[in-house]
């Protein structure tokens, strides 16, 4: 993943640092799309192909940590998900394997502030 301004980092700002999460796709036969979910969060979303599915749920992800920042629950989520925020730029390695002939997974690094 390319790093990138996003919602979890200061406008005009790099992030600080990052945690690592684990999105899981596979594809649905009765919508035709994959379906995607980041498994240390709860949160899903889909995609027409397995990239936009993998996209789409980092957006979320984003989209959740940044609120979660916004009211002053993120400390409170990291701690009971047993989510670190690791210091220092994100590398920028994403990883993606097939785990069974069906499901897909990908290791993430998404940056977010140290200071939220």
């Amino acid at each position: 993943m390319q790093e990138r301004e996003t919602p979890m980092a200061p406008t005009g700002q790099q992030a600080r640092g990052y945690i690592t999460v684990t999105f899981l796709a596979h594809h649905d036969e009765e919508t035709n799309r994959f379906v995607s979910r980041c498994v240390e969060l709860s949160i899903s979303s889909s995609g027409k192909d397995l990239d936009q599915a993998f996209d789409r749920i980092a957006e979320a992800t984003c989209l959740y940590v940044s609120t979660l920042e916004e009211v002053g629950e993120r400390e409170r989520v990291f701690a009971e998900q047993g989510i670190s925020i690791t210091p220092g730029k994100p590398p920028d390695n994403p990883l993606n394997v097939r785990v069974r002939s069906e499901e897909h997974a990908a290791a993430r690094n998404l940056p977010v502030r140290l200071d939220a």
